[in-house]
């Protein structure tokens, strides 16, 4: 919406151009009249209007000198002229001061009204292009400072037009934000990066959550996931910038995306000149590594490491006591190691984020050994080729714990069904579990992979489970069809081929017989 001033020294045409124009429909939302030239420039100093809609030719100051005046005052104002004399020197003042339209009167009404609209519009699209010519300014003076070799005397410009003029006492300091927007397509570990539709949003979201009157800040992206925001103000110090923020911009976020998101931020250190900023940066780099060990949505300030420090470096015999435990059939004592690790190096955030999941790897090569031992695959065939990349892709310590326990559970539960049900009945039940979803699977293939009769399948497979091996297989494909339901990615046609039907309809009557639900059923109630 815009403002509007209408300058005549006719009452009767101001009043009626007032009256019985809609105004509103045409975009302008306060519209205010004068009779004179000084009138209107009283006016236009409390009103600052975005149009101007004047008369030329008016007693004392006519309308050419009055928006001569008015554009050392508005530069950007808009003008609109109206005169009942088709002056050349008239239009040629006009042009020159880059009038918009130029009517005639008598006014024609749609004329009028047209003039206005396109004015309007003109005005909608010089902002966007000013918000747009902003955010670039501002995103690359943001990504200028972080450059080690960047020239103070080079950005002075940027920077004033950034953070105004420079104060006594002005500070900087450089942060990196981390954003992470869990939309359905990011249900993977690492595949969280921001679509550029989000930008643009971001950045007014973040220029809303850290606006203050005791700062001021530019803001870019670094990457896919990371923005940088370097901070000014007098005495600033990384203890002035309000943790509150931080949750105010991901409600913010999480309105904007329609998904969960986790922020991080790392702040470095202050510093009273600019030239220095891209140190402050390095020192958010490493506050940065602190989310790996004490998980999303806080803020970390830089801490000089204690002088004296003893190096007390991740070695192998830290892995001993849990080797122990699972050798001994240790379950529990396996995942309290486990636990105890976890709770070792959150206490060690000066540890390298690397070094550190190195370590905790080996603790899967161990367990993976274990395994392996006892015959018994740590992972499904199909999850091998990307298992190490997926655990380095975990996103902080929690989530490394929690994939270290689920899988030690997952290793000894095996153990100890291959223990209790026996070697053929242990193979049966793996070969099953890596040929679900084929819709050839049966007995006869699954006797002549194990070089073993049917009968003596059958047999054995009852004995010591109390079911059917065609019991089991149901089961095992109707599980992994509920995971599938879960998928919302995995269309619904799409189930019943994925877990070894070819028949939609016959895997939808064993589904609701095994669940008490049809497939869409099970699915709208996840």
């Amino acid at each position: 919406m815009a403002k509007l001033i209408i300058v005549d020294d006719e009452k009767s045409t101001r009043e009626g151009l007032v009256q019985y124009i809609p105004w509103n429909s045409l975009g302008i939302d306060e519209v205010e009249s004068a009779g004179s030239g000084p009138e209107a420039l009283e006016a236009a100093a409390r009103m600052r209007p975005d149009i101007l809609l004047s008369d030329i030719r008016m007693p004392g100051m006519n309308g050419i000198e009055f928006a001569t005046r008015l554009r050392l005052v508005l530069p950007d104002c808009k003008i609109i002229f109206l005169s009942g004399y088709a002056d050349k020197e008239y239009l040629k003042s006009a042009i020159q001061l880059r009038a918009v339209h130029y009517l005639e009167k008598p006014i024609n009404r749609p004329e009028l009204m047209r003039a206005v609209r396109e004015t309007v519009d003109a005005l909608a699209l010089e902002r966007i292009t000013t918000a747009e010519s902003d955010a670039i300014i501002r995103e690359k003076l943001a990504l200028d400072l972080i450059r080690a070799r960047s020239d103070p005397a080079g950005l002075a410009q940027p920077l004033k037009y950034a953070f105004g003029e420079a104060q006594p006492g002005s500070r900087f300091i450089a942060s990196i934000l981390r954003i992470d927007i869990h939309t359905d397509s990011s249900a993977d570990a690492g595949r969280n990066d921001i679509d550029r539709n989000y930008r643009e949003p971001i950045r007014r979201a973040i220029d809303e959550a850290f606006a203050s009157p005791l700062y001021r800040h530019v803001a870019g992206f670094i990457d896919n996931r990371h923005a940088v925001v370097h901070f000014s103000g007098i005495g600033i110090t990384s203890r002035s910038l309000p943790p509150a923020a931080l949750g105010k911009l991901r409600v913010m976020l999480e309105q904007t995306a329609g998904a969960e998101v986790d922020l991080f931020m790392g702040v470095g250190k202050p510093t009273d000149s600019i030239s220095e900023i891209s140190a402050s940066y390095a020192n958010a780099e490493s506050a940065l590594q602190r989310r790996f060990f004490v998980g999303p949505n806080q803020v970390a300030f830089y801490e000089e490491p204690a002088p004296g420090t003893p190096s007390d470096p991740l070695d192998d015999s830290r892995l001993l006591p849990f080797i122990s435990s699972l050798h001994a059939f240790d379950t529990d004592q396996a995942l309290r190691d486990i636990v105890r690790m976890h709770d070792e190096l959150r206490l060690r955030p000066d540890l390298p984020v690397g070094q550190v999941r190195t370590f905790l790897y080996g603790m899967l090569l161990e367990l993976d050994v274990f395994a392996a031992k006892h015959s018994v695959p740590l992972a499904e065939p199909y999850e091998l080729a990307y298992a190490r990349d997926a655990f380095f892709r975990l996103p902080d310590l929690a989530a490394v714990q929690a994939e270290l326990l689920r899988r030690v559970e997952a290793a000894m539960s095996r153990v100890q069904s291959k223990n209790n049900n026996g070697q053929h009945v242990y193979a049966i039940m793996q070969y099953i579990r890596a040929h679900y979803h084929d819709d050839r699977l049966s007995i006869n293939r699954m006797a002549e992979h194990l070089y073993l009769t049917p009968t003596y399948l059958c047999r054995i497979f009852k004995e010591r489970t109390g079911k059917t091996i065609n019991r089991h297989i149901t089961e095992v494909r109707i599980e992994k069809a509920k995971e599938y339901l879960k998928d919302g990615r995995v269309k619904l046609s799409d189930v019943s081929s994925r877990v070894g039907y070819q028949s939609a309809n016959h895997f939808t009557k064993l589904f609701k017989k095994m669940t008490g639900l049809n497939p869409s059923e099970f699915r709208e109630r996840q």
